[in-house]
């Protein structure tokens, strides 16, 4: 088996806590996090990038490679998820990343619906108002094991902090990423938190991300980044730490 094959596989299970720490180094910081918040062009057409296909040129979709039972328990999956204002196109992205990885209808199966189960937890956390995006990231969230009582502090210190610059949308995607690197997601929640309730932006949240990146790869112990990573971004922002 692959390590691609085996990376898809493991992103289909059925518990929340997904155990990143044994994804390879390579992907740890792109796959989920990122891949969820940024991914609207699907893997198969990526490869199609240069040159872009004629627009009276038809590419196949990776459903058809897939038995008739499979495609239409997808279809009617993705259905479901339309219906209750969610993504449901994301799943066929997930279609498309398991054919592109050889996976059988089995695996494709599983993991797709593993990610409709997360956009659904997502939506029971954030509420009925919440963005594409915002679900994406949640998702993403989920998917390295960020608990749901994190993500629902999280969403509260946002709605504190009003509308404003700040997305919640980069405040979750930044939680994924540091859960990737081997942060405790309470540490890294309370962090941003703490930042959100001193007026931080996404410009500030980005820049807090970086720090902490740097002092990681350094050798860093993951509570003495943050600790430094919140003490540049309020110099940063003008404010005094604490």
């Amino acid at each position: 088996m692959t390590q691609s094959m085996t990376t898809f596989i493991r992103t289909g299970g059925h518990s929340r806590k997904y155990p990143y720490r044994f994804l390879p180094p390579s992907l740890r910081y792109l796959t989920v996090a990122m891949g969820l918040l940024a991914g609207a062009v699907p893997l198969h057409a990526q490869a199609r990038r240069d040159p872009p296909p004629a627009p009276s040129s038809t590419q196949p979709s990776p459903l058809l490679r897939l038995s008739p039972a499979t495609r239409t328990a997808i279809d009617l999956l993705v259905d479901s998820l339309t219906a209750e204002h969610l993504p449901g196109d994301v799943l066929r992205d997930k279609v498309a990343e398991g054919v592109l990885k050889g996976a059988d209808d089995a695996r494709i199966l599983l993991a797709v619906r593993s990610l409709a189960s997360r956009l659904r937890d997502g939506r029971s956390l954030l509420g009925p108002s919440a963005t594409e995006d915002e679900l994406k990231a949640a998702a993403s969230a989920l998917f390295v094991g960020v608990e749901p009582r994190d993500i629902s502090r999280l969403v509260e210190a946002q709605r504190k902090q009003g509308t404003g610059e700040s997305s919640l949308t980069m405040s979750l995607t930044i939680v994924a990423e540091l859960a990737l690197r081997r942060v405790p997601a309470e540490l890294a929640v309370s962090s941003i938190a703490s930042l959100l309730q001193r007026g931080a932006r996404d410009t500030d949240l980005r820049a807090f991300r970086i720090t902490i990146e740097r002092d990681l790869q350094q050798g860093k112990p993951p509570r003495d980044a943050i600790t430094s990573g919140v003490r540049a971004t309020l110099n940063g922002m003008g404010r005094t730490p604490e």
